[in-house]
Order: C-alpha cells, then sequence, then structure tokens
C-alpha cells in the first residue's frame, strides 16, 4: 500500500522541517517516556510539532512534572474512557475520533506519528498522510481484557504504517513475525536526558563512599506485575539494606513492599534524590519474554548516575553490559547488594561516552534521517 507521497523538507539545514501530528497515548502528565522526549528533541531539530496526548483516566501518579520538556505549541489533552473494547466505549470514542480528526485535517500533516493502537480511530480519518507507528511496547500483551481488541487496532495500524519503529529488537521482530505483509521496522532505542545523567558524571565526587549503615537500595520507574515482586519482598526484610521505590503504583504489592514505596516524583527532583541517597541501584525485573520486550529508560538513566548496577540476566539490558552487575536469583541479588557498593561500577571515561552515544537528542537524529528518506509506499 502507499500514498506515494514523499515529506517535505525533513532534514535539510537551516532547519527546514515537517509538521508532524504527534499522537501519543501516555499523558503529558506522567512520568516522562519516549514520547515526551522525541516529541522535544525532534522539536529542537525544526520540525513543527501539534501533540495531541491521551488524559489519564486516574490521575493518581501525576505530577507537576516541571522537567524542562517543553513544546513551542502546549500539547493538547484529550480525555478518554478506560476498557476501550466496550460498545459504549468505542461509541464514544468514534464521536471523539470526528472531533479530533476535523482539528487534526485543518492542521495539514505532512507526517502523522503514532505510540499506541489506541490511536489508529484517528489515523483513520487522515487519509493521504504518511504514518509513522513508533511502537515502544507489545501493547496487545498489556491491554489484558481489551487483548483482542487492541490486537486488531494495532493490525489495522501496522498495515497503514509507512514506517513501523520498534524501541527493542524483540518488539521489532514481534512486529514482523505478527504482520509479515506490513512494512519493516527500523529499531530505535529508548535513551536517557543529557541533563539527568552529566551532572552525576560531571562530579568528582559523585560516587558516595561505603556507607557504615544500611546499603540503600533505590528503583524508580511505575510499579506494574513486570517487577519481581519476591526479589522486592525480599530487600525489604533483608537485614543491612534500605530499599527506596519511587513511581506510581499499577499493581498489587507484597505487603513488606509497600512501606517502601513513595509516589510519583518530579524527574529533576528525582535526579538530585537518586544523585545523594543511594548507593545502589536496581533493575527488578521478571525474567520473562515481557521483560525482554521493553528497552528500559531507566537503564540509560542508571548509567548516567554513576552507580553500581544490579539486574536480572536479560539480552536487551546487553548495551549497558559493562556497567550491570548480574543476578540469577533472590540469593544471589542479596549478596550482590552487600558487595555491590565495595565494586567499581566501571570506568567513568565509558559511562560518560556511553551516555553521549544515547541521549533523547542522539535518537531524534536517527529518526529526523527516516524522516528525511521520505515514504514511498
Amino acid at each position: 500500500m502507499g500514498v506515494g507521497r514523499r515529506v517535505r523538507g525533513a532534514g535539510l539545514p537551516g532547519g527546514h522541517g515537517v509538521r508532524i501530528l504527534y499522537l501519543q497515548h501516555v499523558d503529558w502528565n506522567w512520568i516522562p517516556q519516549r514520547p515526551h522526549f522525541l516529541a522535544a528533541e525532534l522539536s529542537r531539530l525544526g520540525h513543527d510539532l501539534h501533540v495531541f496526548h491521551l488524559r489519564a483516566w486516574r490521575r493518581s501518579g501525576l505530577v507537576d512534572q516541571d522537567s524542562g520538556i517543553e513544546l513551542p505549541v502546549a500539547p493538547t489533552g484529550v480525555r478518554c474512557l478506560p476498557r476501550w473494547s466496550r460498545p459504549v466505549v468505542r461509541q464514544g470514542d468514534a464521536a471523539l475520533v470526528r472531533r479530533l480528526g476535523r482539528t487534526a485535517r485543518a492542521l495539514r500533516p505532512d507526517v502523522v506519528w503514532v505510540t499506541h493502537p489506541r490511536l489508529e480511530p484517528l489515523v483513520r480519518e487522515l487519509t493521504g498522510v504518511p504514518v509513522v507507528y513508533d511502537c515502544m511496547d507489545l501493547a496487545p500483551d498489556m491491554a489484558g481484557a481489551d487483548h483482542r481488541y487492541v490486537r486488531d487496532l494495532e493490525a489495522r495500524l501496522a498495515a497503514r504504517a509507512n514506517t513501523r519503529i520498534a524501541s527493542s529488537p524483540r518488539i521489532a521482530d514481534e512486529l514482523s513475525r505478527r504482520y509479515p505483509a506490513a512494512a519493516g521496522s527500523y529499531l530505535v532505542r529508548n535513551a536517557c536526558r543529557a541533563d539527568f545523567a552529566w551532572p552525576a558524571l560531571a562530579a568528582s565526587d559523585a560516587r558516595p563512599d561505603a556507607p557504615d549503615g544500611p546499603v540503600r537500595l533505590l528503583f524508580f520507574g511505575t510499579i506494574g506485575p513486570w517487577l519481581d515482586m519476591e526479589l522486592l519482598a525480599a530487600l525489604a526484610t533483608a537485614p543491612g539494606v534500605r530499599l527506596k521505590i519511587i513511581g506510581p503504583v499499577r499493581t498489587a504489592l507484597p505487603p513488606e513492599v509497600g512501606p517502601c514505596v513513595s509516589g510519583a516524583m518530579p524527574q529533576l527532583e528525582l535526579l538530585e534524590m537518586a544523585s545523594t541517597w543511594s548507593d545502589v541501584l536496581l533493575l527488578p525485573f521478571r525474567s520473562d519474554d515481557f521483560a525482554e520486550s521493553v528497552d528500559p529508560v531507566k537503564l540509560y538513566e542508571y548509567v548516567g548516575l554513576d552507580r553500581p548496577i544490579l539486574a536480572p540476566p536479560l539480552r536487551v539490558l546487553q548495551p549497558a553490559g559493562p556497567f550491570l552487575s548480574y543476578y540469577r536469583s533472590v540469593p544471589q541479588a542479596l549478596a550482590a547488594v552487600r558487595a555491590g557498593v565495595d565494586a567499581t561500577p566501571g570506568d567513568r571515561s565509558a559511562r560518560q561516552a556511553f551516555v553521549a552515544d544515547n541521549t533523547w537528542s542522539a535518537r531524534a537524529r536517527e529518526v529526523d534521517a527516516l524522516l528525511a528518506k521520505g515514504f514511498d509506499r
């Protein structure tokens, strides 16, 4: 299938960008994630972005980020209902889509950027415009009772997209397996923001001495079913360990873990706290196929914070392998926590080089190069 149309001016010198209708499923006031960062960096490259984001139905876990992520045109929030597959919700969505479609067409975008299948009905309203599907999750696998509905939407979106971008190798493989007749996928991994990482890496005294008291173990991010709750419960009750978890809760917690959890925190405040409080950083993911599909943003942020990092041996984490200490069981993790504060977290110059290669501005340049190729399908 194809629209036979090249994007005009993308990637040309002198700031001549394209007008991008940027449809993002993550609330703009949520913890900044891939869609937020790429939108900001593409705008800095001279592209004219108009962001529509789905406002989270549950407002808990949202904070006034004051994250420094700004756009020339303020993002537009779209209120949506949960349980997408219910007929009444789909009818309400259809009316909303028609209204948004009129607004979107008035923008006359050169490209439509889509981050989730839920937004596919709006794409249908925009015929003749190239579509980029930036797939950051295996959306049908996360949809629960709405699995079949989201799978059908993603199949339509994959067929409609002129370019598919995947945030991890497993997602790229899964898109090709599930939708073999659609376009191939480009791998554009996640990254970190330079201003999150550089202060810790630049400070000569950034690394704390081994503590006299408990080892301070930190995890930050959304607290969901993809985390190893058995491990977190063991760490929460381990002698000589103080566990802190920062982020919105989206799953049931063991009783031992609950007291260790704080709510969401503005990202720049989180940077300051993580740089001064933590001795060891933790990636407590379950070792399963779903975890292999997620290229965690915090992996890159952790490297920039210049601390020992404990993680399960997932293939998706291999780009940061030189800076990780792996565990394969709860007892190994407990032993590694106690040993981790005495272990070097990797050469600082190597960390600086890793961060420089894995910033969101670097990822936006990768995307800009894809836009510059145009769309011929």
